[in-house]
């Protein structure tokens, strides 16, 4: 968990086939902190190939609240400190 806890988290799904979607409902369901901070967003069917749409999608659905974004792929794991940095 980030030390920072202002922060909101947006899933892009590009056309995943690991039940992406399924973890993120069950996420938010199961656990309260990610309620409001967790947004799934698919960005269509074209698995792999659609990745920047798929990120255009992701980041018009931040709130206007958010004043920096923070783009990352499926093999990049943050440290706990890491959001720290930019503030």
């Amino acid at each position: 968990m980030q030390s920072k806890q202002d922060f909101v988290v947006v899933v892009a799904d590009d056309g995943s086939t690991d039940d992406t979607r399924w973890f993120i409902v069950e996420t938010i369901e199961r656990n309260e902190f990610w309620q409001e901070r967790l947004i799934y967003v698919n960005g269509g069917p074209q698995r792999g190939v659609r990745t920047g749409r798929a990120r255009n999608i992701g980041t018009a659905a931040l709130p206007p609240s958010v004043k920096l974004l923070i783009q990352l792929d499926t093999d990049i794991l943050l440290v706990h400190t890491a959001l720290d940095s930019f503030w």
